[in-house]
């Protein structure tokens, strides 16, 4: 496993309450815009629905690894191996089991590496963000 800091628990917990805001915002925003708008309203709240979903599922494998959540809290999800960033397949493979287990996922954070059962299947770690360095 590559050597570098792992996120806090208390930092990762804060991303995903981050993330969890997002999509519950763009679902409460499709729900309101599908009220002002009996055309498209069953069409929107569907796209809305969908969104979520699929942010929620694969948000880790945006630039870097990093759900808005985790951009926030300068922490990203990568391979445990390589180092690269996280893909949209890993992210979806790391999240499905949260999305299906919920807390019971989130037990397995308290182990030595830090590892949900996601991250154990999809074999990502989380880990601080790494500053970029300034020339001076």
């Amino acid at each position: 496993m590559l050597e570098r800091e792992l996120a806090g628990r208390g930092d990762r917990l804060v991303a995903q309450f981050i993330d969890s805001f997002v999509a519950i915002l763009v679902i409460i925003l499709a729900a309101f815009i599908s009220g002002i708008s009996e055309k498209i309203g069953e069409i929107v709240v569907l796209f809305g629905l969908l969104f979520a979903v699929f942010y929620v599922l694969c948000a880790d494998g945006l630039k870097g690894g990093q759900s808005y959540g985790k951009q926030i809290m300068r922490i990203c999800v990568i391979d445990a191996t390589s180092g690269k960033p996280c893909t949209f397949m890993k992210s979806f493979i790391r999240n499905i089991p949260l999305a299906f287990l919920g807390i019971i996922d989130w037990i397995f954070i308290f182990s030595e590496k830090r590892q949900r059962l996601g991250d154990m299947l999809a074999n990502t770690i989380v880990v601080r963000k790494k500053s970029r360095s300034r020339v001076s």
